[in-house]
């Protein structure tokens, strides 16, 4: 009995020395959504939710400096001694080191690392909105917006409450998507297809002109523009929609694209992609 005790007293000191973890793992998935000459833009998700756009360089062969890396499933872990105090590095990826996910805006930014932010403009390459981004990836980490605390994630059951300022005991995979496969969109009466660099083609209607204007974390802003002509004399008709992000009924409409995006009903747009 005395030596049943004894052990079962020695378990219970050791986790209440070091904090014990029953979890999930955190899963990162990279979807290449779109590519041109300068970048590849996409959108990462945590296990099977989104939390933003990303910006990473175009892929060329891999070359160290001036390509982004190649697609497959990498483990990733923790880093805590850059200036942000909180890096996720991928682990093992081919012919290439210090590959990581972090803020930044443009691809002159990067040498093959990811950056997350939470509105993309694919016609001019920028990221917008990346620390916000960033909070968004650690709070899907720590269930919590302040990574120097216990971590606590939702999925994560803390048997000790003395828990170390580190990362919880969680095992960290990044998944990027084999190769960058443009958006479509379908609706009972037009398909949307998207054709890089932020332009957009209506299958049904060759002459309507769609640009993307930018991509937010609720829905992608267009803007169409259809000229008609009457007895030599044109006139083009502009409007401002957005396309919600995954589909849905659920859209918005601005006057000038710039502001005051008002949710509208527009009619149930199917996603393929």
């Amino acid at each position: 009995m005395r030596p049943l005790l004894l052990c079962t007293a020695f378990f219970l000191l050791l986790l209440s020395s070091h904090a014990v973890y029953a979890s999930k793992p955190f899963e990162i998935e990279i979807k290449r959504t779109s590519h041109n000459s300068n970048s590849i833009t996409g959108e990462l998700h945590v296990n099977g939710k989104f939390v933003s756009h990303t910006l990473e360089l175009p892929y060329k062969n891999n070359e160290s400096y001036v390509s982004s890396i190649p697609a497959g499933t990498y483990d990733a872990y923790l880093r805590y001694d850059k200036d942000d105090k909180w890096r996720l590095q991928l682990e093992d990826v081919p012919n290439r080191s210090g590959i990581q996910i972090h803020i930044g805006n443009w691809p002159s930014q990067i040498e093959g690392c990811v950056l997350v932010g939470t509105k993309v403009i694919n016609s001019t390459d920028t990221l917008e909105g990346s620390e916000e981004a960033y909070k968004r990836l650690k709070r899907a980490f720590y269930a919590m917006s302040n990574p120097t605390t216990s971590p606590n994630p939702p999925d994560l059951e803390v048997f000790s409450a003395d828990n170390p300022i580190s990362s919880p005991d969680v095992r960290v995979t990044v998944e990027i998507s084999y190769y960058p496969t443009r958006t479509t969109f379908k609706s009972p009466h037009i398909t949307l297809q998207y054709q890089g660099s932020g332009q957009w083609k209506v299958k049904e209607r060759p002459k309507l002109k769609v640009s993307e204007l930018f991509r937010n974390t609720e829905f992608i802003a267009m803007k169409s523009e259809l000229t008609l002509s009457d007895s030599g004399i044109s006139e083009t008709f502009t409007d401002y929609i957005g396309v919600p992000l995954f589909g849905g009924e659920h859209g918005y409409k601005s006057k000038n694209g710039k502001e005051n995006w008002k949710k509208q009903n527009i009619g149930e747009m199917i996603r393929k992609n």
